[in-house]
């Protein structure tokens, strides 16, 4: 019934992605869904998803990301927990629940892609940086990057900061990615942002004083 989740997943994995997201509407409401491969920890790991799990959804209200809902999923089946389902899409308890849940089923296979969409609006990067973390901190505010700063020796970049880096300022990222002990930095504040150029040149002209 969700083939398309194996291929979307496949090709998530091709371009060394980690989440995705696609739009969704049912029942006049629209919703981001965002397509995970991973389950994040508090300390920034990554955790195994069940056996039987493809990818880890989570549906995410376009007028407030914290009302959101998490399910892992297959290509065969999503584990609904049919009281959540029900609250979270305003579906009236009835007899034919099962059917209704089969009708969602199909329904959302529709909008479900084959591939990752390029070309993604701001609001969808933003949501996709929400989830990275789970909406557990405030950094999702800070989307605007200004510097880039070299790890105390030994220290990798994160893997949020990784993969925030490549959803908001993916030319950027492409430039530094290759050097993984530099860190991307942000602000809340939309003036203090800075162009690629800038930022490099910035730290390039920093990097010369400290060697010299």
């Amino acid at each position: 019934m969700f083939k398309n989740l194996n291929l979307l997943k496949q090709d998530t994995v091709q371009k060394s992605w980690t989440i995705d997201s696609f739009n969704f509407n049912y029942n006049g409401y629209k919703y981001i869904v965002l397509v995970k491969l991973f389950s994040r920890g508090t300390d920034d790991s990554i955790q195994e998803m069940p056996k039987y799990a493809s990818v880890k959804l989570e549906f995410l209200r376009y007028d407030d990301f914290s009302n959101s809902l998490s399910v892992f999923a297959n290509s065969y089946k999503i584990d609904w927990n049919v009281k959540q389902f029900r609250e979270f899409f305003g579906i009236q308890y009835g007899p034919n629940l099962g059917d209704i849940v089969q009708q969602f089923n199909n329904h959302f296979a529709k909008f479900i892609p084959t591939f990752v969409i390029q070309g993604k609006s701001t609001f969808e990067k933003l949501a996709m940086v929400y989830g990275l973390d789970g909406g557990n901190s405030k950094d999702p505010l800070r989307c605007y990057c200004y510097a880039v700063k070299r790890n105390p020796k030994g220290e990798k970049r994160s893997i949020y900061n990784d993969n925030k880096t490549k959803i908001l300022r993916e030319p950027l990222y492409n430039r530094l990615k290759s050097d993984d002990s530099l860190s991307f930095v942000y602000s809340m504040n939309e003036s203090d942002e800075k162009n690629d150029s800038e930022i490099i040149l910035n730290w390039t002209t920093n990097n010369k004083r400290k060697t010299t």
